[in-house]
Protein backbone atom coordinates (compact mmCIF):
# COMPACT_ATOMS: atom_id res chain seq x y z
CA UNK A 1 0.00 0.00 0.00
CA UNK A 2 1.80 3.82 -0.47
CA UNK A 3 1.01 6.93 0.65
CA UNK A 4 -1.30 9.12 -0.96
CA UNK A 5 -1.47 13.36 -0.37
CA UNK A 6 -4.71 14.74 -1.23
CA UNK A 7 -5.46 18.78 -1.96
CA UNK A 8 -9.15 19.21 -1.21
CA UNK A 9 -11.63 17.08 0.67
CA UNK A 10 -15.09 18.58 -0.48
CA UNK A 11 -18.13 16.07 -1.54
CA UNK A 12 -15.58 14.21 -4.35
CA UNK A 13 -12.46 14.32 -2.33
CA UNK A 14 -13.52 13.28 1.10
CA UNK A 15 -15.05 10.11 -0.86
CA UNK A 16 -12.15 9.50 -2.66
CA UNK A 17 -9.85 9.56 0.39
CA UNK A 18 -11.63 7.70 2.68
CA UNK A 19 -12.44 4.38 -0.14
CA UNK A 20 -8.20 4.68 -0.51
CA UNK A 21 -8.33 4.47 3.76
CA UNK A 22 -10.25 1.69 3.46
CA UNK A 23 -8.22 -0.10 1.29
CA UNK A 24 -5.09 0.12 3.52
CA UNK A 25 -3.19 3.31 2.05
CA UNK A 26 -1.99 5.80 4.36
CA UNK A 27 -3.71 8.86 3.62
CA UNK A 28 -2.47 12.59 4.16
CA UNK A 29 -5.43 15.37 3.48
CA UNK A 30 -4.96 19.37 2.84
CA UNK A 31 -7.75 21.66 3.29
CA UNK A 32 -9.01 24.69 5.54
CA UNK A 33 -12.12 22.78 6.18
CA UNK A 34 -11.73 18.87 6.28
CA UNK A 35 -14.26 18.06 8.52
CA UNK A 36 -15.91 15.72 5.94
CA UNK A 37 -12.63 13.31 6.65
CA UNK A 38 -12.31 13.99 10.80
CA UNK A 39 -11.71 11.28 12.61
CA UNK A 40 -11.88 8.59 9.46
CA UNK A 41 -9.03 5.51 10.47
CA UNK A 42 -5.97 6.14 8.47
CA UNK A 43 -6.48 9.65 7.30
CA UNK A 44 -4.23 12.53 8.82
CA UNK A 45 -5.53 15.82 8.34
CA UNK A 46 -3.40 19.01 8.06
CA UNK A 47 -5.85 21.98 8.06
CA UNK A 48 -3.69 24.17 5.53
CA UNK A 49 -4.52 26.15 2.15
CA UNK A 50 -5.09 23.23 0.05
CA UNK A 51 -3.85 25.40 -3.23
CA UNK A 52 0.09 25.45 -1.97
CA UNK A 53 0.31 22.66 0.40
CA UNK A 54 3.16 21.00 -1.99
CA UNK A 55 5.79 22.59 0.20
CA UNK A 56 4.91 20.42 3.51
CA UNK A 57 4.12 17.34 2.06
CA UNK A 58 7.63 16.13 2.33
CA UNK A 59 7.86 16.63 6.08
CA UNK A 60 4.82 14.72 6.65
CA UNK A 61 6.46 11.82 5.21
CA UNK A 62 6.59 9.72 2.22
CA UNK A 63 4.97 10.96 -0.93
CA UNK A 64 3.95 8.00 -3.26
CA UNK A 65 1.43 10.04 -4.96
CA UNK A 66 -0.20 13.52 -4.93
CA UNK A 67 -3.96 13.37 -5.67
CA UNK A 68 -5.63 16.72 -6.72
CA UNK A 69 -9.14 16.89 -5.49
CA UNK A 70 -9.50 20.95 -5.91
CA UNK A 71 -12.46 22.28 -8.59
CA UNK A 72 -11.83 24.37 -11.39
CA UNK A 73 -9.68 27.58 -10.89
CA UNK A 74 -8.80 27.13 -7.79
CA UNK A 75 -7.37 23.50 -9.03
CA UNK A 76 -5.81 24.81 -11.42
CA UNK A 77 -4.04 26.77 -9.35
CA UNK A 78 -3.08 23.85 -7.22
CA UNK A 79 -1.73 22.19 -10.11
CA UNK A 80 0.50 25.00 -11.02
CA UNK A 81 2.01 24.66 -8.07
CA UNK A 82 2.49 21.19 -7.70
CA UNK A 83 4.00 21.35 -11.11
CA UNK A 84 6.66 22.94 -9.36
CA UNK A 85 7.92 19.41 -7.00
CA UNK A 86 8.97 16.06 -8.43
CA UNK A 87 5.79 14.11 -7.59
CA UNK A 88 3.19 11.92 -9.32
CA UNK A 89 -0.11 13.95 -9.59
CA UNK A 90 -3.30 12.94 -9.96
CA UNK A 91 -5.26 16.03 -11.40
CA UNK A 92 -9.30 16.35 -10.77
CA UNK A 93 -9.42 19.86 -11.74
CA UNK A 94 -11.50 21.45 -14.77
CA UNK A 95 -10.85 24.81 -15.54
CA UNK A 96 -10.49 26.53 -18.98
CA UNK A 97 -6.93 26.13 -18.33
CA UNK A 98 -5.28 22.61 -18.57
CA UNK A 99 -2.29 21.18 -16.52
CA UNK A 100 -0.04 20.20 -20.06
CA UNK A 101 0.47 24.30 -20.05
CA UNK A 102 2.43 23.81 -17.19
CA UNK A 103 4.23 20.76 -18.73
CA UNK A 104 7.92 22.19 -19.04
CA UNK A 105 7.76 23.43 -15.89
CA UNK A 106 6.91 19.98 -14.66
CA UNK A 107 9.59 18.15 -16.74
CA UNK A 108 12.04 20.61 -15.22
CA UNK A 109 11.39 19.62 -12.02
CA UNK A 110 10.61 15.89 -12.68
CA UNK A 111 6.80 15.80 -12.06
CA UNK A 112 4.67 13.41 -13.48
CA UNK A 113 1.28 14.96 -13.84
CA UNK A 114 -2.06 12.50 -15.01
CA UNK A 115 -4.95 14.52 -15.80
CA UNK A 116 -8.69 14.54 -16.87
CA UNK A 117 -9.06 11.81 -14.79
CA UNK A 118 -12.85 12.00 -13.29
CA UNK A 119 -15.82 10.38 -14.92
CA UNK A 120 -15.99 12.93 -17.73
CA UNK A 121 -13.51 13.48 -18.64
CA UNK A 122 -11.71 11.02 -17.56
CA UNK A 123 -13.86 7.65 -17.88
CA UNK A 124 -15.21 8.97 -21.29
CA UNK A 125 -11.26 9.37 -22.37
CA UNK A 126 -10.46 5.40 -21.45
CA UNK A 127 -13.88 4.35 -23.61
CA UNK A 128 -12.25 6.72 -26.70
CA UNK A 129 -8.92 4.68 -26.41
CA UNK A 130 -10.19 1.20 -25.88
CA UNK A 131 -12.73 1.91 -29.08
CA UNK A 132 -9.81 3.88 -30.78
CA UNK A 133 -7.64 0.73 -29.99
CA UNK A 134 -10.50 -2.05 -31.27
CA UNK A 135 -11.15 -0.34 -33.92
CA UNK A 136 -8.36 1.67 -35.14
CA UNK A 137 -8.84 5.76 -36.29
CA UNK A 138 -12.06 6.89 -35.58
CA UNK A 139 -14.46 8.19 -38.15
CA UNK A 140 -16.77 9.52 -35.36
CA UNK A 141 -16.74 9.54 -32.01
CA UNK A 142 -19.38 11.69 -29.76
CA UNK A 143 -19.31 11.69 -25.59
CA UNK A 144 -22.87 12.18 -23.83
CA UNK A 145 -22.21 13.53 -20.30
CA UNK A 146 -24.20 14.54 -17.55
CA UNK A 147 -25.14 14.62 -13.88
CA UNK A 148 -28.76 15.42 -13.68
CA UNK A 149 -32.12 14.73 -10.95
CA UNK A 150 -33.72 11.39 -11.84
CA UNK A 151 -36.76 13.22 -13.04
CA UNK A 152 -37.25 17.31 -13.55
CA UNK A 153 -38.55 18.29 -10.74
CA UNK A 154 -38.94 21.87 -10.62
CA UNK A 155 -37.62 24.44 -12.93
CA UNK A 156 -34.60 25.82 -11.23
CA UNK A 157 -33.37 23.36 -8.86
CA UNK A 158 -31.17 21.64 -10.41
CA UNK A 159 -27.96 21.62 -7.77
CA UNK A 160 -24.20 21.62 -9.14
CA UNK A 161 -22.53 18.92 -7.50
CA UNK A 162 -19.38 20.88 -7.41
CA UNK A 163 -18.33 24.88 -8.12
CA UNK A 164 -21.34 26.51 -9.63
CA UNK A 165 -18.72 29.20 -10.90
CA UNK A 166 -16.84 26.60 -12.64
CA UNK A 167 -20.50 24.82 -14.33
CA UNK A 168 -21.28 28.49 -15.37
CA UNK A 169 -17.72 29.30 -17.05
CA UNK A 170 -17.85 25.38 -18.57
CA UNK A 171 -21.24 26.30 -20.31
CA UNK A 172 -19.94 29.68 -21.82
CA UNK A 173 -16.57 28.59 -22.72
CA UNK A 174 -16.48 27.56 -26.81
CA UNK A 175 -16.38 24.44 -27.47
CA UNK A 176 -13.08 22.78 -28.90
CA UNK A 177 -14.25 20.03 -31.24
CA UNK A 178 -12.49 17.59 -34.08
CA UNK A 179 -14.29 18.46 -37.83
CA UNK A 180 -12.46 16.93 -40.62
CA UNK A 181 -9.50 15.38 -38.14
CA UNK A 182 -8.57 19.55 -37.39
CA UNK A 183 -9.60 21.32 -34.06
CA UNK A 184 -11.84 23.74 -34.65
CA UNK A 185 -13.54 25.83 -32.02
CA UNK A 186 -17.18 26.24 -32.35
CA UNK A 187 -19.63 28.40 -29.97
CA UNK A 188 -20.94 27.82 -26.34
CA UNK A 189 -24.17 26.24 -26.21
CA UNK A 190 -24.09 25.19 -29.73
CA UNK A 191 -25.91 22.13 -31.66
CA UNK A 192 -28.89 22.12 -29.38
CA UNK A 193 -31.29 18.96 -29.52
CA UNK A 194 -33.04 16.42 -27.78
CA UNK A 195 -32.00 12.76 -27.84
CA UNK A 196 -33.91 10.14 -25.64
CA UNK A 197 -32.51 8.48 -22.76
CA UNK A 198 -33.64 5.21 -21.92
CA UNK A 199 -36.29 4.91 -19.40
CA UNK A 200 -35.78 9.07 -18.59
CA UNK A 201 -37.29 10.03 -21.77
CA UNK A 202 -36.80 13.22 -23.41
CA UNK A 203 -33.50 15.69 -22.27
CA UNK A 204 -31.64 18.20 -24.58
CA UNK A 205 -28.14 17.99 -25.33
CA UNK A 206 -25.53 20.78 -26.38
CA UNK A 207 -21.49 20.98 -27.28
CA UNK A 208 -19.39 21.84 -24.34
CA UNK A 209 -15.74 22.07 -23.96
CA UNK A 210 -14.72 18.73 -22.25
CA UNK A 211 -12.84 16.54 -24.69
CA UNK A 212 -9.80 18.65 -23.93
CA UNK A 213 -6.61 16.11 -23.18
CA UNK A 214 -7.95 13.58 -26.50
CA UNK A 215 -8.35 16.71 -28.96
CA UNK A 216 -4.45 15.25 -29.33
CA UNK A 217 -4.38 11.77 -28.14
CA UNK A 218 -7.35 10.18 -29.95
CA UNK A 219 -7.18 10.46 -33.89
CA UNK A 220 -10.54 10.49 -35.33
CA UNK A 221 -11.86 12.32 -38.23
CA UNK A 222 -14.64 13.94 -36.07
CA UNK A 223 -15.20 14.22 -32.16
CA UNK A 224 -17.67 15.80 -29.89
CA UNK A 225 -18.34 16.43 -26.20
CA UNK A 226 -22.35 16.83 -25.57
CA UNK A 227 -23.45 17.72 -22.00
CA UNK A 228 -27.34 16.43 -21.51
CA UNK A 229 -29.48 18.13 -19.03
CA UNK A 230 -33.23 18.34 -18.45
CA UNK A 231 -35.14 20.60 -21.30
CA UNK A 232 -34.51 24.38 -20.30
CA UNK A 233 -37.13 26.78 -19.43
CA UNK A 234 -36.07 29.70 -21.69
CA UNK A 235 -36.85 29.47 -25.68
CA UNK A 236 -33.60 29.34 -27.86
CA UNK A 237 -33.38 32.08 -30.02
CA UNK A 238 -35.50 34.66 -27.94
CA UNK A 239 -34.21 38.31 -27.96
CA UNK A 240 -35.54 41.13 -25.63
CA UNK A 241 -34.48 45.25 -25.36
CA UNK A 242 -34.63 45.18 -22.06
CA UNK A 243 -31.63 46.70 -20.00
CA UNK A 244 -30.30 45.08 -17.08
CA UNK A 245 -26.64 44.64 -15.71
CA UNK A 246 -24.97 43.37 -13.12
CA UNK A 247 -27.27 45.00 -9.67
CA UNK A 248 -30.06 42.38 -11.30
CA UNK A 249 -28.30 39.42 -11.03
CA UNK A 250 -29.04 38.91 -6.98
CA UNK A 251 -32.63 39.70 -7.37
CA UNK A 252 -32.42 37.50 -10.06
CA UNK A 253 -31.47 34.72 -8.38
CA UNK A 254 -33.70 35.09 -5.38
CA UNK A 255 -36.45 34.92 -7.65
CA UNK A 256 -35.16 31.89 -9.41
CA UNK A 257 -34.92 29.62 -6.47
CA UNK A 258 -37.89 31.01 -4.98
CA UNK A 259 -36.36 33.03 -1.95
CA UNK A 260 -37.87 35.90 -0.27
CA UNK A 261 -35.68 39.13 0.09
CA UNK A 262 -34.41 39.47 3.24
CA UNK A 263 -36.19 41.97 5.53
CA UNK A 264 -35.57 45.71 5.62
CA UNK A 265 -32.69 44.62 2.52
CA UNK A 266 -32.14 47.64 0.80
CA UNK A 267 -31.87 45.90 -3.42
CA UNK A 268 -31.19 48.50 -6.10
CA UNK A 269 -31.65 45.66 -8.62
CA UNK A 270 -34.72 43.63 -10.31
CA UNK A 271 -35.31 40.64 -11.15
CA UNK A 272 -35.00 40.22 -14.96
CA UNK A 273 -36.49 36.41 -14.44
CA UNK A 274 -39.98 37.60 -16.03
CA UNK A 275 -37.92 38.58 -19.26
CA UNK A 276 -35.96 35.35 -19.78
CA UNK A 277 -39.47 33.13 -19.42
CA UNK A 278 -41.13 35.69 -21.49
CA UNK A 279 -43.77 36.70 -18.62
CA UNK A 280 -43.61 39.79 -18.07
CA UNK A 281 -41.28 43.43 -18.14
CA UNK A 282 -38.76 45.26 -15.89
CA UNK A 283 -40.81 47.64 -13.58
CA UNK A 284 -38.16 50.18 -13.43
CA UNK A 285 -38.40 53.17 -15.60
CA UNK A 286 -34.60 54.14 -16.13
CA UNK A 287 -31.58 52.39 -15.28
CA UNK A 288 -28.47 54.34 -13.22
CA UNK A 289 -25.18 54.45 -12.93
CA UNK A 290 -22.96 56.00 -10.22
CA UNK A 291 -19.25 56.50 -10.71
CA UNK A 292 -17.87 59.29 -8.13
CA UNK A 293 -14.56 58.78 -8.89
CA UNK A 294 -11.28 58.61 -11.31
CA UNK A 295 -13.43 60.40 -14.27
CA UNK A 296 -16.20 60.98 -12.19
CA UNK A 297 -19.85 61.08 -12.94
CA UNK A 298 -23.48 59.70 -13.26
CA UNK A 299 -25.63 58.43 -15.87
CA UNK A 300 -28.83 57.99 -16.77
CA UNK A 301 -30.05 55.04 -19.28
CA UNK A 302 -34.05 55.50 -20.29
CA UNK A 303 -35.59 53.43 -23.75
CA UNK A 304 -32.91 54.35 -26.39
CA UNK A 305 -31.16 57.41 -24.60
CA UNK A 306 -28.64 57.78 -22.43
CA UNK A 307 -27.27 60.89 -20.42
CA UNK A 308 -23.94 61.57 -18.62
CA UNK A 309 -23.48 63.85 -16.29
CA UNK A 310 -19.78 64.68 -15.37
CA UNK A 311 -18.84 66.19 -12.09
CA UNK A 312 -16.06 68.21 -13.82
CA UNK A 313 -14.49 68.27 -17.17
CA UNK A 314 -11.70 66.33 -17.81
CA UNK A 315 -8.86 66.24 -20.66
CA UNK A 316 -10.45 63.36 -22.25
CA UNK A 317 -14.02 64.14 -21.60
CA UNK A 318 -14.02 67.91 -21.43
CA UNK A 319 -18.44 67.97 -21.81
CA UNK A 320 -19.73 67.65 -19.06
CA UNK A 321 -23.03 66.91 -20.36
CA UNK A 322 -23.50 64.13 -22.99
CA UNK A 323 -26.66 62.78 -24.50
CA UNK A 324 -26.90 59.65 -27.18
CA UNK A 325 -29.33 57.79 -28.78
CA UNK A 326 -27.80 54.15 -27.89
CA UNK A 327 -30.29 52.23 -31.19
CA UNK A 328 -28.24 54.49 -33.87
CA UNK A 329 -24.61 55.48 -32.40
CA UNK A 330 -24.17 52.01 -30.26
CA UNK A 331 -20.47 53.70 -29.86
CA UNK A 332 -21.10 57.20 -28.17
CA UNK A 333 -19.90 59.05 -31.24
CA UNK A 334 -22.39 62.39 -31.64
CA UNK A 335 -23.45 64.04 -28.61
CA UNK A 336 -26.77 64.89 -29.00
CA UNK A 337 -27.14 67.29 -25.90
CA UNK A 338 -27.26 70.90 -27.38
CA UNK A 339 -29.63 69.92 -30.09
CA UNK A 340 -31.87 68.35 -27.68
CA UNK A 341 -32.13 70.32 -24.98
CA UNK A 342 -35.74 68.76 -24.05
CA UNK A 343 -34.59 65.05 -23.52
CA UNK A 344 -31.55 66.55 -21.50
CA UNK A 345 -33.77 68.41 -19.16
CA UNK A 346 -35.84 65.45 -18.39
CA UNK A 347 -33.18 62.96 -17.60
CA UNK A 348 -31.53 65.34 -15.78
CA UNK A 349 -34.61 65.46 -13.91
CA UNK A 350 -34.34 61.50 -13.44
CA UNK A 351 -30.79 62.09 -12.27
CA UNK A 352 -31.91 64.33 -9.48
CA UNK A 353 -34.41 62.35 -8.19
CA UNK A 354 -32.37 59.43 -7.83
CA UNK A 355 -30.03 61.06 -5.90
CA UNK A 356 -32.27 62.35 -3.76
CA UNK A 357 -33.59 59.19 -3.42
CA UNK A 358 -30.85 57.09 -2.58
CA UNK A 359 -28.94 59.98 -0.91
CA UNK A 360 -25.48 59.47 -2.93
CA UNK A 361 -23.26 61.69 -2.14
CA UNK A 362 -21.37 63.96 -4.61
CA UNK A 363 -17.44 64.26 -4.70
CA UNK A 364 -16.27 67.27 -2.87
CA UNK A 365 -12.56 69.44 -3.15
CA UNK A 366 -10.20 68.14 -0.74
CA UNK A 367 -9.72 71.28 1.33
CA UNK A 368 -6.10 70.26 2.17
CA UNK A 369 -4.77 69.78 -2.06
CA UNK A 370 -1.81 71.41 -2.68
CA UNK A 371 -1.74 71.46 -6.12
CA UNK A 372 1.98 72.70 -6.32
CA UNK A 373 3.07 70.12 -4.41
CA UNK A 374 1.19 67.53 -6.35
CA UNK A 375 2.97 69.04 -9.72
CA UNK A 376 6.34 68.67 -7.87
CA UNK A 377 5.79 65.15 -6.62
CA UNK A 378 4.66 64.04 -10.51
CA UNK A 379 7.26 65.91 -11.99
CA UNK A 380 10.11 63.41 -9.54
CA UNK A 381 7.73 60.35 -10.22
CA UNK A 382 8.46 61.28 -14.33
CA UNK A 383 11.72 61.33 -14.48
CA UNK A 384 13.14 58.81 -11.80
CA UNK A 385 15.49 56.74 -13.14
CA UNK A 386 14.63 53.06 -14.57
CA UNK A 387 15.37 50.74 -11.48
CA UNK A 388 19.09 48.76 -12.31
CA UNK A 389 18.47 45.36 -13.55
CA UNK A 390 18.74 42.00 -11.41
CA UNK A 391 22.35 41.09 -11.39
CA UNK A 392 21.24 37.53 -11.43
CA UNK A 393 19.54 38.07 -14.72
CA UNK A 394 19.37 35.50 -16.80
CA UNK A 395 19.58 32.62 -14.21
CA UNK A 396 16.21 31.08 -13.24
CA UNK A 397 16.07 29.52 -9.68
CA UNK A 398 14.41 25.97 -10.27
CA UNK A 399 13.15 24.40 -6.72
CA UNK A 400 15.14 27.35 -4.99
CA UNK A 401 15.45 30.38 -4.37
CA UNK A 402 17.99 33.41 -4.95
CA UNK A 403 18.61 36.10 -2.69
CA UNK A 404 21.16 38.78 -2.33
CA UNK A 405 24.22 39.04 0.43
CA UNK A 406 26.94 41.22 0.57
CA UNK A 407 29.38 40.54 -2.10
CA UNK A 408 27.68 37.08 -3.59
CA UNK A 409 24.35 35.66 -4.02
CA UNK A 410 22.32 32.92 -1.53
CA UNK A 411 21.25 29.72 -3.26
CA UNK A 412 18.26 28.64 -0.32
CA UNK A 413 16.80 25.05 -1.82
CA UNK A 414 12.87 24.90 -1.79
CA UNK A 415 13.11 21.00 -2.95
CA UNK A 416 15.50 17.96 -3.32
CA UNK A 417 16.83 18.64 -6.26
CA UNK A 418 17.79 22.51 -6.73
CA UNK A 419 19.24 23.67 -9.94
CA UNK A 420 20.07 27.09 -11.90
CA UNK A 421 19.22 27.08 -15.61
CA UNK A 422 19.98 29.69 -18.01
CA UNK A 423 19.29 30.01 -22.06
CA UNK A 424 21.97 32.63 -22.04
CA UNK A 425 25.03 30.18 -22.51
CA UNK A 426 25.44 29.19 -26.38
CA UNK A 427 28.23 28.22 -27.41
CA UNK A 428 29.10 25.67 -29.86
CA UNK A 429 31.64 22.39 -28.91
CA UNK A 430 33.07 22.02 -25.34
CA UNK A 431 32.66 24.09 -22.83
CA UNK A 432 34.23 25.39 -19.49
CA UNK A 433 32.74 26.19 -16.44
CA UNK A 434 34.31 28.57 -13.80
CA UNK A 435 32.49 28.18 -10.26
CA UNK A 436 33.09 30.49 -6.99
CA UNK A 437 31.06 28.95 -4.76
CA UNK A 438 30.65 27.66 -1.24
CA UNK A 439 28.49 25.45 1.11
CA UNK A 440 27.22 27.62 4.01
CA UNK A 441 27.84 24.45 6.31
CA UNK A 442 31.48 24.17 4.33
CA UNK A 443 30.87 20.78 3.82
CA UNK A 444 30.76 20.97 0.53
CA UNK A 445 29.12 18.35 -2.18
CA UNK A 446 28.36 16.92 -5.01
CA UNK A 447 26.19 18.44 -7.39
CA UNK A 448 26.52 18.27 -11.55
CA UNK A 449 26.41 19.93 -15.06
CA UNK A 450 23.39 18.85 -17.37
CA UNK A 451 22.86 20.19 -20.86
CA UNK A 452 20.19 20.37 -23.68
CA UNK A 453 21.48 21.15 -27.11
CA UNK A 454 19.42 23.45 -29.89
CA UNK A 455 18.59 20.22 -32.18
CA UNK A 456 17.31 18.36 -28.66
CA UNK A 457 13.34 19.22 -27.87
CA UNK A 458 14.36 18.13 -24.17
CA UNK A 459 16.88 17.14 -21.47
CA UNK A 460 17.36 13.59 -22.15
CA UNK A 461 16.60 11.08 -19.09
CA UNK A 462 19.82 9.38 -18.97
CA UNK A 463 23.30 10.94 -20.11
CA UNK A 464 24.21 14.64 -20.87
CA UNK A 465 25.30 15.57 -17.23
CA UNK A 466 29.07 15.63 -15.95
CA UNK A 467 29.72 15.35 -12.21
CA UNK A 468 31.43 17.87 -10.14
CA UNK A 469 32.70 18.31 -6.28
CA UNK A 470 32.38 21.69 -4.27
CA UNK A 471 34.99 20.87 -1.69
CA UNK A 472 34.50 21.53 1.99
CA UNK A 473 35.31 24.68 3.61
CA UNK A 474 33.76 27.56 4.54
CA UNK A 475 36.29 29.59 2.40
CA UNK A 476 35.22 30.79 -1.00
CA UNK A 477 36.17 27.00 -3.30
CA UNK A 478 37.25 27.65 -7.03
CA UNK A 479 35.15 24.79 -9.28
CA UNK A 480 35.88 23.83 -13.28
CA UNK A 481 34.07 21.81 -14.78
CA UNK A 482 34.49 20.79 -18.73
CA UNK A 483 31.18 19.86 -20.77
CA UNK A 484 31.52 17.65 -23.65
CA UNK A 485 28.43 19.29 -25.31
CA UNK A 486 28.33 17.99 -29.18
CA UNK A 487 26.71 20.81 -30.77
CA UNK A 488 25.28 24.14 -29.49
CA UNK A 489 24.03 24.56 -26.05
CA UNK A 490 20.39 25.66 -25.99
CA UNK A 491 19.97 25.25 -22.42
CA UNK A 492 21.97 24.50 -19.29
CA UNK A 493 21.66 23.45 -15.41
CA UNK A 494 23.98 23.93 -12.40
CA UNK A 495 22.69 21.44 -10.24
CA UNK A 496 23.65 22.40 -6.74
CA UNK A 497 24.53 19.82 -4.10
CA UNK A 498 21.14 18.79 -2.61
CA UNK A 499 19.24 20.33 0.49
CA UNK A 500 22.16 22.89 1.09
CA UNK A 501 22.24 26.51 1.01
CA UNK A 502 24.98 27.37 -1.43
CA UNK A 503 26.56 30.85 -1.60
CA UNK A 504 27.96 32.07 -5.60
CA UNK A 505 30.28 34.75 -5.78
CA UNK A 506 30.48 34.08 -9.42
CA UNK A 507 29.61 32.30 -12.45
CA UNK A 508 31.96 31.69 -15.64
CA UNK A 509 31.02 29.81 -18.93
CA UNK A 510 33.64 29.75 -21.97
CA UNK A 511 34.58 28.15 -25.12
CA UNK A 512 37.24 28.32 -27.26
CA UNK A 513 37.17 31.59 -29.76
CA UNK A 514 34.01 31.99 -28.73
CA UNK A 515 32.23 34.96 -26.68
CA UNK A 516 31.37 33.64 -23.64
CA UNK A 517 28.71 34.44 -20.51
CA UNK A 518 30.16 35.83 -17.10
CA UNK A 519 27.88 36.34 -13.58
CA UNK A 520 30.07 38.32 -11.56
CA UNK A 521 28.24 39.37 -7.96
CA UNK A 522 30.83 40.51 -5.72
CA UNK A 523 29.65 44.08 -6.28
CA UNK A 524 25.87 42.84 -5.03
CA UNK A 525 24.82 44.44 -1.78
CA UNK A 526 21.65 43.21 0.14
Amino acid sequence: MGVRHFVGVGLVGAEVGKRLAGAGHEVHVYDWQPHRVMGVAGIHVHPEDATDAVGGMSRNGVVDMVVNMLPGSIGHIASTNLAESSYRIVDLSFSKFTPDRDDEKARDYGATILWDVGVAPGLSNMLLAIADRKMGPLAKAEVWVGGNPTGPYGEWFYMAPFSPTDVIAEYNRPARVIRDGEQVVLPALSQRHLIHVGERGEMEAFLTDGLRSVLSSIPAVEMSEFTVRWPGHIKPNTTSNEVVAAIDLYPTLLDALKLSQPAGHIIDGESFLPILEQRGTLKRKAYFTWFPHLVPAVSVRQGDFKLIRRFEPHPKYPETVELYNLKDDIGETRNLADSMPKKVGELQALIDGFVKETGALYPKPNPAFDEQAAASNAARVQGKATAPRSPFRGLVPRQCKIVSIKGAIRVLPQGKSPFLGTAQVRLKGSMTLRLRARSVDGKGGNGRIQWRTEDQADFPRTGQSVAFELPAGKDWQDVEVTVPIKGTSRLVRIHLPGEKVIEIQSIQWSAKGQKGKTWDFSDVTP
